[in-house]
């Protein structure tokens, strides 16, 4: 086990679980003995590491959204259907209680056929989490970053396939 990074978090990270902190991911991969990655970098930065890592023969645990474009997200999981390594994308909400509960009352036809969804997440993140430009650029940005997860929760508690999306979004707050 190993941490890549240079910031602060990766200093603290490497420390906190006793084990080497390299500067670059690759020097990482090369040197250490691994099973799997988790990539938790900004989005722009997934398929890159994905690849290097998948063709190394690494499992791979990727933080959402898989990547910034529905181009790059079917690169990763070629290489990784390609080098036969198992793909996650780190869709953390599907296992809180409230969203099994949910797709258990679905699955039970107790609500009879599902014909329309209205769907609302309500959380104020804090401003510092929107410092980090990536986060508010192209290719990142609160639609792609947190709204991902209201997708993959409808789709788990559901089962649907989406068959086509439409969203209409302003900037009031950031002014970004």
């Amino acid at each position: 086990m190993a941490v890549a990074g240079d910031n602060e978090l990766s200093v603290r990270r490497a420390k906190e679980l006793n084990v080497p902190l390299y500067t670059d991911y690759k020097d990482l991969v090369n040197e250490c003995s691994l099973d799997g990655v988790i990539i938790a970098l900004p989005n722009r930065l997934h398929k890159e590491v994905a690849e290097v890592c998948a063709n190394k023969g690494l499992h791979v645990l990727v933080e959402k959204p898989i990547a910034s474009s529905i181009e790059e997200g079917e690169a990763i999981i070629q290489a990784c259907a390609r080098n036969n390594v198992k793909l996650l994308v780190g869709h953390h909400r599907r296992f809180s209680s409230k969203m099994t509960k949910l797709k258990e009352i679905i699955s039970s036809g107790k609500l009879g056929e599902i014909v329309g969804v209205n769907m609302l997440w309500v959380l104020a993140k804090d401003r510092s989490y929107y410092s980090e430009s990536w986060r508010v650029a192209q290719g990142g940005g609160p639609l792609l970053i947190n709204g991902i997860h209201d997708i993959d929760n409808l789709r788990f508690a559901t089962g649907l396939k989406i068959k086509s999306v439409y969203a209409v979004a302003r900037n009031s707050i950031r002014d970004k």
